[in-house]
């Protein structure tokens, strides 16, 4: 006769509620003590194409071996990237190298950029950006599905630092500070829609990530840009090093990490079985 405990489970059903703890327990040891090697493409626009360094520094200083493919366009819109002659080459990348496990797309900043105030299109630019990501992302599901994605949405920009940098904001966006960072993040969201529509795509706000990042309190602050001490010399739209580190951060705690541990107790598994 099975005896039962005070809680009503048996020996036996609580020697085994015990042999799984203990398994669990080995098996999240093993997720932070040998993180598993990371493969990741990336693509877009020239934020996909220039955070190469800094994406791989985070993964290294996160513990994992890190391999990746590069196939940023700087100056490439979202609406592009549904041309089948620019994906080609990430597609046969992904279906010729089946261990790629990440895809990290930047698509939508230049879209904006280049339409918002310049061709006159204002907030209807931002359901053209939606149907160009959808279009791109389910076309590398097409080849890869179930691959995890992460969608980018960017962060504040400064458009205050140089004279130049003035006028280019004046161009291409219009408005003060505030009004500027707005129109961002109404990217943001929109980016944050195409997420929500599939399982495997992923997205974090990351606005004001910079800022915070500098000490700013309060952050996202929409009175003000991101600091010139996270930004490129003298550049308007793109992060340095420095800010790049700081989003790749925010982004590893919401994708690469997670993910990763998932796949080190999948493998502890697959090997004790």
């Amino acid at each position: 006769m099975n005896q039962r405990t005070n809680g009503g489970m048996t020996r036996w059903q609580r020697l085994g509620l015990v042999v799984a703890v203990m398994m669990l327990g080995a098996a999240l040891m093993a997720a932070d003590c040998d993180k598993p090697e990371i493969k990741v493409l990336t693509l877009g626009d020239s934020w996909a194409a220039g955070w190469d360094t800094a994406l791989e520094k985070e993964l290294r200083e996160e513990g994992h071996k890190a391999t990746l493919w590069n196939k940023g366009i700087p100056g490439s819109t979202a609406a592009a990237w549904t041309n089948d002659a620019v994906l080609f080459d990430t597609l046969a990348t992904l279906v010729g190298n089946l261990d790629i496990k990440y895809v990290m797309i930047s698509l939508g900043g230049n879209d904006v950029l280049q339409n918002y105030k310049v061709n006159g299109v204002g907030d209807a630019i931002f359901p053209q950006v939606n149907a160009s990501l959808h279009n791109v992302i389910n076309d590398i599901l097409s080849v890869r599905p179930g691959i995890n994605i992460y969608l980018n949405g960017y962060d504040f920009l400064n458009f205050e630092q140089t004279t130049e940098c003035i006028l280019i904001g004046e161009e291409v966006l219009g408005g003060n500070t505030d009004y500027k960072n707005h129109v961002i993040a109404r990217l943001q969201d929109e980016i944050a829609a195409v997420a929500a529509d599939y399982p495997n795509v992923y997205n974090r706000n990351n606005m004001g990530v910079m800022q915070a990042d500098a000490g700013i309190p309060f952050a996202p602050v929409y009175a003000l840009p991101t600091p010139t001490s996270h930004m490129g010399s003298g550049d308007c739209i793109h992060p340095n090093e420095k800010g790049y580190r700081a989003i790749h951060d925010a982004i590893y705690d919401v994708f690469f990490g997670p993910l990763s541990a998932d796949q080190a107790i999948e493998e502890f598994f697959e090997q004790a079985s």
